[in-house]
């Protein structure tokens, strides 16, 4: 479960630095107060009935909450997109699934892990910058991605 909001936690780190460079140095303490609230109250419904693993949703939320505002911010703040604000999330919830099909048993289970895996490795490509796609379709003798003409 933390490793879900950590990937999303590490998608943040250049927004994060962005926000930091541009935007006025109270910006991301405001943030944080604006979310100690939801954070709070997860926490609150998730720890009594599931304890640490609980907990460790409640992180994953607040971390998904908070690589979106901040993928907003630094959009704001540099004028350009980084990586999408959704992208993130979604790839916390492609490693969720991934996680909770782990946990499965049966004979779909191993279908449901494979479409996990994929959901998971398309979300991790998502998140890379094209020059780093590219390189890893050399490396893996696929063809080059094709961009729409100029």
């Amino acid at each position: 479960i933390l490793l879900v909001g950590l990937v999303v936690n590490v998608s943040v780190y250049g927004p994060h630095a962005a926000i930091r460079a541009r935007a006025p140095a109270f910006t991301l303490a405001v943030l944080y107060g604006l979310e100690l609230p939801f954070f709070a109250l997860a926490l609150w419904l998730l720890v009594r009935p599931w304890g640490v693993a609980g907990a460790a949703v409640a992180w994953a939320l607040r971390a998904a909450l908070d690589a979106s505002a901040q993928h907003v911010m630094a959009r704001r703040a540099l004028g350009v997109t980084i990586v999408p604000a959704t992208l993130p999330v979604l790839a916390a919830l492609a490693l969720g699934a991934f996680a909770l099909s782990c946990h499965l048993a049966g004979p779909s289970a191993l279908a449901l892990r494979a479409l996990g895996g994929l959901a998971v490795a398309a979300a991790a490509l998502g998140l890379l910058p094209a020059e780093d796609r590219d390189s890893l379709r050399r490396a893996l003798c696929l063809p080059p991605a094709t961009r729409g003409a100029a």
